[in-house]
């Protein structure tokens, strides 16, 4: 069963946060044709303002991509990899969101072929009713601590909460006292069952400012469901080692784990507690899955994190939290909206918890005269 063809669509999606208009991006769903008729979808989001991961750059990439996998077996996963491989070495800006698209779907064929689900290519599913989390955003602290308590009380079972940035204009010390107050006052509103993360987004420099900002909060009380995420920049791993020495909640990394050789320097550094995993940032499920052996091994958590915006790379995040032996929520980095009668989806995502279904494959099904029909590209 060999690759025959691969087409690329590209489309606007429209973003929502707090259940209200937010902005438009662009993703890029892309559909493998076997010649045997098997089709199989996977999807890539641009991030603006990152080249090699923008629109240019990923339609670039998959260009490259499709013509080097044209005409190759469609269910080789090993030598498929081996191929994209050696495009990366021939054109070096590096683009994990468009192999992440192919590799969403060539699994999506491997399961139709074998009649299974893609978390059983995977190696089965540990659970298929998933818990998930979600990003609070809001203008000022009461805002954001009702927009928490909201989409608590809706069902979500974790939050991420972005830290004030110490590269913005404000001083240090009036920074950490803003980060300060916000997390002491959502931990107060939110009690201890509910997962917090603290995403400080790599803008943390001084560990020493960072480990009295957290005794501060902690000077009532301890709070165990709050995780530090990626308070240093992405490549230093050595900081991130020395701050979990010496913090005593978990740190937890996400732009630093973008392949199997960053997740064993973490592991080699002991630089994490956890990792935010994203299919995007690794280019898909082959390394996702080593990516995760690792982590297991090491006693490492594995937060999944979804930043993909359509139906399509949904699924692929739930198949891949469905085959991790943690527990932890998936995290969805943004709600969209999404024609449910382009792109149709078995999983049922409702109430902050998602319910895995048991179609062949990703679950997807793509009308395609219409997919066409809104199309930019196609």
């Amino acid at each position: 069963m060999k690759i025959k063809n691969i087409d690329f669509f590209l489309i606007d999606v429209k973003l929502v946060k707090n259940k209200s208009a937010f902005d438009n991006r662009e993703a890029i769903i892309i559909i493998i044709r076997a010649e045997n008729g098997l089709t199989g979808f996977g999807e890539a989001a641009s991030i603006s303002g990152r080249g090699e991961q923008g629109l240019a750059g990923i339609l670039v990439t998959l260009k490259n991509y499709k013509d080097s996998i044209v005409g190759q077996e469609a269910c080789n996963i090993n030598l498929l990899h081996q191929i994209l491989d050696k495009v990366d070495d021939r054109f070096p800006n590096n683009c994990p969101t468009a192999r992440a698209a192919i590799d969403m779907a060539i699994f999506d064929i491997i399961g139709k072929h074998r009649n299974c689900s893609v978390h059983q290519v995977l190696g089965g599913a540990y659970r298929k009713r998933i818990e998930l989390m979600i990003q609070i955003d809001g203008a000022n602290v009461e805002t954001i601590v009702d927009n928490a308590k909201r989409e608590i009380a809706s069902g979500y079972r974790g939050i991420i909460i972005r830290l004030e940035s110490y590269a913005d204009s404000k001083s240090l010390a009036v920074t950490t006292a803003a980060n300060t107050k916000l997390l002491i006052d959502i931990l107060d509103a939110v009690g201890n069952d509910i997962y917090v993360c603290a995403d400080a987004q790599q803008s943390m420099e001084n560990p020493s400012l960072v480990c009295r900002m957290f005794s501060d909060i902690f000077r009532k009380r301890f709070h165990s469901n709050l995780t530090l995420q990626q308070p240093f920049l992405k490549n230093d791993l050595t900081g991130h080692a020395s701050l979990r020495e010496t913090l005593p909640i978990p740190v937890q990394l996400s732009t630093s784990i973008v392949s199997v050789k960053s997740m064993m320097q973490v592991e080699l550094l002991k630089a994490a507690d956890r990792i935010a995993l994203s299919l995007e940032n690794v280019g898909g499920f082959k390394q996702a899955m080593s990516i995760a052996h690792i982590c297991e091994a090491a006693a490492i958590g594995v937060h999944p994190l979804v930043s993909t915006l359509t139906p399509i790379g949904m699924a692929a995040h739930l198949h891949l939290a469905a085959a991790l032996h943690d527990p932890y929520p998936v995290h969805i980095a943004n709600d969209f909206e999404f024609d449910s009668s382009i792109v149709q989806s078995v999983h049922v995502i409702s109430d902050g918890v998602a319910i895995l279904g048991d179609a062949v494959g990703l679950g997807i099904n793509i009308n395609e005269d219409k997919l066409k029909s809104i199309a930019i590209i196609n």
